[in-house]
């Protein structure tokens, strides 16, 4: 994922992945914030049980 944004963010890299999704460095180009943006992998996102385990993870 290469000059991707989500939302306001610019992903910088991916930092990590597993079975339900995968984490990236992003940053806010305004205030030069820098976040970590968990997202879940698109197959997964149908199960209301899977989502909410991706949200209770820290």
């Amino acid at each position: 994922m290469t000059a991707q944004t989500i939302g306001p963010y610019r992903v910088i890299r991916e930092v990590g992945k597993g079975g339900m999704g995968a984490v990236y460095e992003a940053i806010h180009p305004q205030i030069e914030r820098k976040v970590a943006i968990k997202v879940l992998h698109p197959q997964y996102a149908v199960n209301e049980q899977v989502v909410q385990r991706f949200f209770n993870e820290r």
